[in-house]
């Protein structure tokens, strides 16, 4: 469609005839019938196409009909309902109808089109493409600002299309309204007019204008309404106070509460409003001096304005109103007159008028309408101390809630728990206090809302109420008076709670399982231990109510969590002081509900249904458990109740019995030792199928048993099993001791390591005879195993089971073998053998020669088989044994069997091969690694061969020489043990891997700490050549910087050795002019120089050097440069730096060597002693702080299949046994010791 000019009527014959064109693309419009071009013109989907200069020229003229105007904007209305034709008007041609929009709007007095243009700008304002809006607004607002329109029936809709216009969030309002404060002027001024919706329409205007001033920070916006505020408050509040209408009234209330949450109230209350007014009066010409004196203050036109909206029949005009109230008291500068003259002009008296309680029922209903507003009155009740309605709107706030359970909404009902949590957290904290009523009336308000349909609705809510039951227990436990009342509130709520996450629709929700556990918390941390220590002063009934919570714990006994607090109540001595609250209270209510818990508590802890013995005999039990004592002497076979006494007493005094609820056991309780009674225990045992295993038993228990002899037999039976249980995972925690329930097999292993009982001998008999009998492998393998097992929780088992003769039975297994047969029990032999090996004390071992016939054997196994080069599991761990041998010889044990080890001919020659092939790979060694043949081959020979190097000083002592080791390779079979000598050390360490670099390391110190003593005790010269020296010199000096420390270090000790050995042959001339041992000094010396060097860990790091440094120190012929490297300003850095976190005993012999060498002056050394002597003080005072170490279980090998495991072993206890270690394996004690007695030793020079 087109429009003609204004003069012409609409007529049927412009419209265009159907487009046959594309509905989704716009094909240029013909011109109009007014000649108007087609680019001003739009297609719609019916085939027309609509005239924007038509539009304009016809909306403009105010003598055109209305009709003609109204039904061109219907027509534009459904053009905009097009999605092609919007988008296309708001790419190109939408400013067309901005100003006849504005013009027509501004123009025209008919209500009916007013209301079609408005909603024609909405729609164009609120599309997702259009950026118009601004424009409209800027219209607009310069419309209202000039006044031009007066306040007539235009202006109400001017006013009503901008509050639609700042309610749009796409728009900009701020930035396109260009005179605020002329806006703001023109409409507070309006607020004097008479008519009421116009009132309206400005009142909202202005809340909206406001908010987005404070929402947007707006100084500018802000400091206008600033300025007009007290003439703003005082015609808004004289509007509400007036009018009768509810929509003016919320409009009103909620400008004010805007102004309110600002503060804008708090600054102008204190102003007389006749001060007020007179400030605007020269603007006011409808103002006079009569009637700005007759204007009361703020505070009174204030109560009395809310009183027309608190009688309002608009529930949300009551809610609003009471909102305001809120934030007009919540003000920081509230004055008490503020408050005083709400109560003088009985504004309470209106609030509590509309929701007092009555027993009518049109009443009720009321109060259902009006329960928005009581909980906007709880807010306010809430926060203010023992506020005088606080109970009343609390009780109201549960009558609500508890007459109509549906009432409450899910956000109401996580509102009032908020509020409610907040007060109770506010009187836990002491912050306010808190009527003894209103405490209870908040518990049984939480219960009630337990009870909605709504509450399960609000998963945040749950939280609130967590917090709200700790605070409300918290509360009542730390009140200075015991209140037993409140506590009983308490307890109360806490049994409802526990109830409603427990009941079957909410057992399963994560929210409902988190407040369960809560629950038990607060039971467990608090109400607990309270109850324990005072509940001579609780009275019976909270008692009970106490004793019901943790009794419904108790029930839920599949939760982890009742087991766990099931636990804490039997360590805490339950059964004692239950009977301690029978004696306390002796009334059937107590005696019940004590003896129920006691039978859930043993259904809990046995885990049997146990408890129903005592359920049923609680009508017949006593309540003195020494009248329990007396019952247990009667003769009960003609009485069933005295017999189910007798049962019930047993359980009860069992069960506190092996969760060492001693209090019960005191000398007036005990029952005489009946020997005969113990044998018939013993027939009864030794004659009969019992399981061990299937029996609750205190630790205790299970000791005295395994001490009688006379039961072997039946003990045998129960070890076997144990074993089984043991071979197939099913071990059954069912003994009872130090407070905790473990396995059987924990305390089996913990009475073998202590001893003084037939454990362990039962245990190795059991073995021999399986071994002596032939008996099935799996019962064997399950024996082993179960060695095995107990070795690795104690390690110390190792000592009694070598001390009861477990080698003699090893060997008659090993005899058992064949060389075609070993048997699968074989390789569960040897992890048993290596386990013990690796945790029995050597001094256990020196007295049991039997073992030496089994490492013969073992040998006899490598030999035939083979396997010290095909790397087969047995045959590693075998090797893994006879580094074990070797290591233990060295403390004067399992002698013979080293000897026939390092002797051992195959073995000799095995490992000298596997250094052979390695050392031939030259730099190519550098790809075999840990992994590989070679590297597996070399990671298990060499530390074999390490041990055997420290055992060679007991085993064949005085009859190596060790400088043989220092030569070429030739001679190696003319010796009797194996030889790796010193240049194969130096291959390995420059090309091996860091695993190999590092054991061979250890090597070559231990050949060069032989060869030092061998020269020291023999006044020798070395027989090596200069060139041979030079060379093995040069790879340690090399690696004295190596990354991994221990490497470093024994390279260090080594070259520190070799030039200790030169300088007594006089050849070190070649230090003199050595630039690579500078390097190593000065190196050292700058970074302890550095004032980083603080940390341990750095110092740490520079202890090679420091050894290498010291050697060259101590030479009789040191090197001049020595004196360079170590001027006044190093070494006074270096002492400077000295602290009780980077000393060490090497940096105090270094130091030492220093002054002996001449190179500390006398300042210097009177410096270091002083700082010595405040470090060793400071380690004094420091006592034992750091000497705390826990204790390390020895570590044990748990599969056979694992080399690196038992590589890695091996690998750990020759670095921690070699002479240059690094591991930290020291105490802070040892290292403490070793610095203190340098520093003594250098104070004495």
């Amino acid at each position: 469609m087109f429009f003609l000019d204004s003069q012409e009527q609409y007529s049927s014959d412009h419209l265009l005839h159907e487009s046959m064109a594309d509905p989704n693309h716009q094909s240029p419009s013909p011109p109009c019938a007014n000649g108007h071009r087609s680019t001003i013109s739009l297609r719609t989907d019916q085939g027309g196409s609509f005239c924007f200069l038509c539009f304009s020229n016809l909306v403009s003229d105010q003598r055109v009909p209305t009709v003609h105007i109204s039904y061109a904007l219907h027509q534009l209305s459904i053009a905009l309902s097009e999605p092609i034709f919007l988008r296309t008007l708001l790419t190109s041609h939408i400013h067309f109808l901005v100003s006849p929009l504005v013009h027509a709007l501004s123009s025209i007095d008919d209500a009916p089109i007013a209301i079609q243009i408005m909603d024609t700008i909405s729609v164009l304002c609120s599309a997702v493409e259009s950026s118009i809006g601004e424009d409209f607004v800027e219209r607009i607002s310069d419309q209202l600002s000039s006044g031009a329109l007066g306040w007539s029936r235009r202006q109400l809709h001017m006013l009503h299309c901008f509050g639609v216009l700042m309610s749009c969030e796409n728009i900009d309002v701020n930035s396109h309204i260009r005179d605020k404060e002329a806006l703001v002027c023109q409409l507070v001024e309006g607020l004097q007019l008479p008519s009421e919706e116009i009132r309206g329409e400005i009142l909202f205007a202005l809340y909206k204008f406001s908010a987005l001033q404070f929402t947007e920070q707006n100084v500018d916006g802000i400091e206008i309404l600033s300025s007009l505020c007290p003439k703003l408050l005082c015609l808004s509040l004289e509007a509400l106070a007036k009018t009768q209408r509810d929509d003016v009234r919320l409009n009103c209330v909620a400008l004010l509460t805007i102004l309110a949450q600002q503060g804008l109230l708090a600054n102008s209350r204190t102003n007389n409003f006749s001060s007020m007014s007179l400030d605007g009066m020269d603007d006011d010409p409808m103002q006079t001096t009569e009637t700005v004196v007759a204007r009361p203050c703020l505070n009174v036109l204030f109560a009395e304005a809310i009183k027309g909206p608190l009688l309002s029949t608009d529930s949300e005009v009551q809610i609003r109103t009471l909102d305001l109230i809120f934030h007009y008291l919540s003000q920081e500068s509230t004055p008490s007159r503020q408050i005083q003259v709400l109560v003088e002009e009985n504004v309470a008296d209106y609030i509590f008028e509309i929701l007092r309680l009555s027993a009518e029922h049109s009443f009720r209903k009321r109060l259902v309408i009006g329960f928005p507003s009581v909980i906007q009155v709880l807010h306010y009740v809430g926060e203010v101390p023992c506020h005088p309605f606080q109970i009343q709107t609390l009780k109201l706030i549960s009558s609500c809630i508890s007459d109509f359970p549906g009432i409450a909404s899910s956000s109401q009902v996580q509102e009032i728990a908020l509020v409610l949590k907040r007060m109770l957290e506010r009187y836990y904290s002491q912050e306010i206090g808190l009527f003894t009523d209103a405490f209870a009336i908040i518990c049984s308000v939480f219960v009630s809302l337990l009870k909605t349909p709504s509450f399960a609705e609000t998963p945040d809510v749950l939280t609130s109420l967590q917090e709200s039951l700790r605070h409300a227990i918290l509360a009542s436990l730390s009140l200075p008076e015991k209140d037993s009342t409140q506590i009983l509130h308490a307890v109360y709520l806490l049994n409802e709670v526990y109830a409603y996450c427990t009941a079957p629709t909410s057992m399963n929700k994560t929210s409902c399982i988190e407040l369960r556990h809560s629950v038990i918390d607060v039971c467990a941390s608090h109400l607990l231990p309270w109850f324990l220590a005072d509940v001579n002063e609780v009275s019976e009934e909270a008692t009970l109510g106490i004793m019901e919570t943790f009794h419904s714990i108790l029930l839920q006994n599949s939760d982890i969590q009742a087991k766990e607090f099931a636990e804490m109540l039997v360590s805490a001595d339950w059964f004692s002081f239950s009977f301690g609250c029978l004696g306390n209270f002796s009334t059937a209510k107590i005696k019940q509900r004590v003896y129920l818990m006691l039978s859930s508590l043993v259904d809990v802890l046995l885990e049997q249904k146990a408890g129903s013995h005592i359920r049923d005999a609680i009508p017949c039990l006593p309540t003195d458990p020494q009248d329990l004592l007396f019952l247990l002497g009667q003769d009960s076979s003609n009485n069933q109740e005295l017999a189910s006494c007798q049962s019930a007493a047993l359980l009860i005094f069992h069960t506190s019995w092996i969760y060492n609820d001693r209090s019960l056991q005191n000398e007036r309780y005990q029952i005489s030792y009946s020997l005969e009674a113990e044998r018939i225990l013993f027939h009864l045992l030794n004659e009969y199928d019992w399981d061990l295993s299937f029996s609750n038993i205190h630790v205790q228990s299970m000791k005295w048993l395994f001490q009688q002899e006379s039961i072997s037999k039946s003990l045998t039976y129960q070890i076997q099993k144990i074993s089984q249980s043991n071979l197939i995972g099913n071990e059954v925690h069912n003994v009872h001791g130090d407070g905790r329930q473990r396995s059987l097999t924990y305390w089996f292993a913990k009475l073998i390591s202590e001893g003084e009982n037939y454990a362990a001998t039962l245990l190795v008999n059991l073995l021999t005879q399986l071994a002596e009998k032939g008996e099935q492998e799996t019962n064997v393998i399950s024996i082993l195993n179960l060695m095995i097992k107990i070795v690795s929780i104690f390690p110390t088992v190792s000592d009694n089971l070598i001390i009861n003769g477990i080698g003699s039975a090893i060997h008659r297994l090993v005899c058992g073998f064949t060389n075609s047969s070993l048997g699968s029990s074989f390789t569960t032999l040897l992890l048993l053998i290596f386990n013990i090996l690796a945790s029995v004390q050597p001094g256990v071992l020196i007295k049991d020669e039997s073992l030496d016939a089994v490492i013969i054997k073992l040998l006899n196994y490598l030999r035939l088989r083979d396997t010290a080069i095909t790397q087969n599991h047995e045959g590693m761990m075998v090797i893994g044994i006879l580094s074990l041998v070797l290591y233990h010889s060295s403390d004067g044990a399992l002698v013979e069997a080293s000897r026939s080890i390092v002797l051992n001919s195959y073995l000799v020659s095995a490992i000298n091969t596997v250094v052979a092939v390695a050392c031939s790979k030259g730099p190519a060694l550098t790809q075999y690694q840990d992994e590989t043949d070679i590297g597996k081959a070399l990671a298990f020979t060499l530390p074999l061969y390490f041990f055997s190097l420290r055992s060679l000083q007991i085993v064949l002592a005085g009859a190596v020489d060790w400088q043989t080791f220092f030569g070429p390779s030739s001679n190696l079979d003319t010796l009797p043990v194996v030889c790796i000598h010193c240049h194969n050390f130096c291959r390995l360490m420059h090309f091996g891997t860091p695993q190999i670099k590092l054991i061979a390391s250890c090597c070559l110190l231990e050949l060069f700490t032989g060869l030092s003593q061998q020269i020291d005790i023999k006044n020798e010269q070395l027989r090596c050549s200069s060139g041979y020296l030079k060379s093995v010199k040069a790879v340690l000096g090399g690696l004295v910087f190596c990354d991994d420390i221990r490497v470093a270090t024994n390279s260090a000790l080594c070259l520190s050795m070799i030039l200790g050995w030169e300088d007594m042959e006089g050849r070190t001339e070649m230090l003199k002019t050595s630039s690579w041992y500078r390097f190593i000094a000065e190196e050292m010396s700058v970074s302890l120089a550095m004032p980083c060097s603080a940390s341990n860990t750095f110092v740490n790091h520079h202890k090679p050097a420091v050894y290498v440094t010291v050697a060259m120190l101590r030479l009789k012929n040191k090197p001049a440069w020595l004196r360079t490297v170590f001027d006044e300003s190093c070494i006074s850095s270096m002492i400077q730096n000295l602290n009780g976190m980077n000393i060490s005993r090497e940096i105090v012999i270094l130091f030492r060597e220093l002054m002996q060498a001449e190179l500390l002056n006398s300042e210097q050394v009177t410096k270091l002693n002083r700082s010595f002597q405040e470090l060793r003080k400071q380690m004094h005072r420091n006592g034992t702080q750091d000497e705390t170490v826990e204790e390390q279980e020895q570590q044990t090998i748990s599969s056979i299949h694992d080399n690196g495991e038992v590589r890695n072993y091996l690998v750990q206890l020759m670095v921690s046994n070699s002479f240059g270690r690094t591991s930290g394996s020291e105490t802070y004690t040892e290292k403490k010791k070793q610095v203190i007695e340098e520093m003594e030793n250098f104070s004495k020079l």
